[in-house]
């Protein structure tokens, strides 16, 4: 969104003679006043998501200024403009108290909203309603599978992955409802699509059979029923162990997941379309833990995102999954549309824990997600209905056949691999 925008001085003063009621109305609950609104002119003050995307109007950065449409409202800065009052300096960047934490910090400094949602008490249960039905345990290696979407289509989509493929499952079935997909779950916790790699979770439970195995089996599955489109996304933070149960650090596990995410690659249908969905961006600690200790600051509880450059694992496993003819994802910029990464955007809670989105929050990346995978597959039919961020975790899963269940006793594919069977080796 872009519009035309008044002089700073002219705002401020505006802001100054507007009477005090009308200042402070904030018709959509936005976190943005209605006169702030109408006189930048780039968003409505009846519409909490202007433009639809999934992120609420005050937490747009429309000049990637380090700033969202809040902290410009807070400091009187220009949310058209990154550098307002053209000293050279970025505007959250700039230190308008001189106490010398950047605006950009500063803007998280107020108190969690008293509505938010979830609330902090309850956000660690705030997570997909589908995990038991539709996710493998601890020790089992079946694959099995819940379906959504339009059971008939001839465009069939897997989702393939641990607790993080888990987590995107509620925006993931707004979109195959929206695009007509037919959509097949293959979820098991804790254990990666990675071919070669083992957390040290799977290792210490049962050596990692019960990982190797159903990872295998599902790409059996799928070599035997080539999907249309595979979206692949984990956790990228884990833990790795080799066969001595010792670590894999450093280059050697930035070295063992781009290996092993090569042999992933090679074990996949050639006739599927593979994308890699980017794990969220993670946190230092637990931000509802953090910000039931001290409601009244949001900002002592926030982490600074690691600069792109710097981020070896991400680099790797994309450099794998195009090297072998897939995509990249990301939806960062809608988790986060500013740094540091907001905890909360407008009345929502983002995160559960340190590295899982609520799933009030993941209903909100529904646009983001349809604009990331949509266009990697045939064109919809015209009267494919417009989607825009949903409220509720609402599509019953509906189970697959028993037909096309495999087998629990299902072996492993045989088909050579790198690392496979076994892990690194240190």
């Amino acid at each position: 969104m872009r519009g035309r925008t008044a002089p700073l001085a002219v705002l401020l003063l505006a802001a100054l003679l507007a009477p005090a009621g009308a200042a402070a109305r904030d018709t959509d609950g936005d976190g943005l006043r209605d006169a702030f609104e109408r006189r930048m002119g780039l968003t409505s003050p009846r519409l909490a998501d202007s433009d639809g995307d999934g992120i609420v109007d005050s937490a747009e950065d429309e000049d990637d200024d380090e700033l969202g449409a809040l902290g410009e409202q807070r400091f009187g800065t220009d949310p058209a403009r990154a550098d307002s009052d053209g000293d050279g300096i970025l505007d959250g960047r700039e230190d308008h108290d001189g106490d010398g934490r950047p605006n950009a910090f500063q803007q998280h400094a107020r108190r969690v909203p008293p509505d938010v949602r979830p609330s902090l008490a309850t956000a660690a249960d705030d997570i997909s309603k589908y995990g038991r039905r539709c996710g493998v345990h601890s020790g089992k290696d079946e694959v099995d599978r819940c379906r959504f979407g339009d059971r008939d289509s001839d465009t069939s989509v897997v989702l393939m992955g641990d607790s993080k493929a888990l987590m995107y499952l509620p925006p993931m079935i707004d979109v195959a409802e929206a695009e007509g997909w037919r959509l097949e779950t293959m979820i098991k916790g804790r254990c990666t699509p990675v071919l070669g790699t083992m957390p040290r979770y799977q290792r210490l439970f049962d050596d990692g059979a019960s990982c190797r195995s159903w990872r295998r089996a599902a790409f059996r599955e799928m070599r035997q029923d080539p999907p249309d489109l595979i979206v692949l996304t984990f956790s990228d933070d884990y833990t790795l162990v080799d066969r001595r149960n010792r670590k894999v650090t450093g280059e050697q596990k930035v070295r063992a997941l781009r290996q092993g995410m090569a042999a992933t690659m090679a074990e996949l249908p050639a006739t599927s379309q593979v994308v890699l969905l980017e794990d969220a961006p993670k946190q230092t600690q637990n931000p509802a833990g953090c910000l039931r200790r001290d409601p009244s600051d949001m900002s002592a509880c926030v982490t600074r995102r690691v600069p792109a450059a710097a981020r070896q694992v991400e680099m790797a496993l994309q450099e794998a999954v195009e090297a072998g003819g897939g995509a990249y994802r990301t939806l960062e910029a809608s988790i986060c549309p500013y740094k540091p990464c907001p905890l909360v955007q407008g009345d929502v809670l983002v995160y559960r824990d340190q590295g899982h989105l609520t799933v009030t929050f993941t209903r909100r990346l529904t646009p983001a997600l349809r604009a990331e995978l949509a266009p990697l597959l045939p064109t919809p039919p015209e009267d494919a209905p417009k989607l825009e961020a949903p409220s509720a975790d609402s599509s019953p899963p509906v189970p697959s056949s028993p037909a096309a269940q495999p087998s629990p006793t299902m072996q492993p594919s045989t088909s050579p691999s790198p690392s496979e069977p076994g892990e690194v080796e240190a």
